[in-house]
C-alpha cells in the first residue's frame, strides 16, 4: 500500500517538473528561431563563423527560423514526441559540441587565458534539458497531446 502512495506522490511531482523542463527548452529554441527569423543576416554570419556554412541567403535563414519555431511549438504541445524532441536534442548536441565552443571552454578554463562568454556554457544546460525532455518523453503527459 505504501508503494502505491509513493508512486502517486512521485507522479504528482514528476509531471509538473517535466512540463516545466519542456516549457523552458521549447522557449529557448523558439527564441533561437525567432532570432533567426527577425535577424537572418546576423544568424547567417553565425552559421559561417561556427559551422563554416557561409553565404546563406536571408530567405533560407527565415525559413529555418520558421522551422525552428514550429519544432519548438510541437515540443511544447507534445506532438510527435519522439521525432520533435529527437530533432531538438540533435540541435542541442550540435550547439554544445561545436569545435569553436569547445576551444572556448579550453581557453577559458584550462588554458588560463581570459574567460569566454558565459553564454558558451549555457549550451550544456540546454543540452541537459533537451536530454531530459527526450528521455522522459513517455512520462511527460501534463498538457501534452501525445
Amino acid at each position: 500500500m505504501s508503494t502505491d502512495i509513493q508512486n502517486n506522490d512521485l507522479e504528482k511531482r514528476l509531471r509538473p517538473s517535466l512540463f516545466l523542463c519542456r516549457l523552458i527548452v521549447a522557449y529557448l529554441f523558439a527564441a533561437w528561431g525567432y532570432g533567426t527569423l527577425v535577424r537572418p543576416g546576423i544568424n547567417s554570419d553565425q552559421l559561417g563563423n561556427f559551422y563554416h556554412i557561409s553565404g546563406m541567403p536571408n530567405g533560407v535563414m527565415m525559413v529555418l527560423g520558421v522551422i525552428q519555431i514550429a519544432i519548438a511549438i510541437a515540443v511544447l504541445v507534445g506532438f510527435q514526441k519522439k521525432i520533435t524532441r529527437g530533432v531538438l536534442l540533435a540541435l542541442a548536441v550540435l550547439g554544445a559540441f561545436m569545435p569553436k565552443f569547445l576551444m572556448a571552454y579550453y581557453i577559458g578554463t584550462i588554458g588560463g587565458e581570459s574567460h569566454p562568454s558565459i553564454l558558451y556554457f549555457t549550451a550544456f544546460c540546454t543540452l541537459g534539458l533537451a536530454s531530459i525532455v527526450f528521455i522522459m518523453r513517455d512520462e511527460d503527459t501534463l498538457w501534452s497531446l501525445g
